[in-house]
């Protein structure tokens, strides 16, 4: 299950994630990345794993935000991997 705790860092939003990212809860992200108006960031410090398409929904929604993305507490891939 996804943990999502917004807070205010130096003025800019931070998300912050815990738990398990599957493709249900990456749209969920996604869909909060999609809707940003500005400099946001997200934080993968308390994620436990991300499953192979929850990554893909989330690489996309990364991908396409038009806005300053800053990604932090990415771990080993190994990790993190659904497999």
């Amino acid at each position: 299950m996804l943990q999502m705790l917004p807070s205010i860092e130096d003025g800019h939003v931070v998300l912050h994630l815990g738990g398990e990212i599957d493709a249900q809860s990456a749209e969920t992200v996604a869909q909060l990345i999609d809707h940003s108006m500005g400099d946001f960031s997200l934080d993968f410090t308390d994620v436990k794993r991300v499953k192979d398409a929850g990554f893909n929904v989330l690489a996309e929604a990364i991908h396409r935000c038009p806005y300053k993305l800053a990604v932090r507490g990415l771990p080993d891939a190994k990790r993190l991997s659904g497999r």
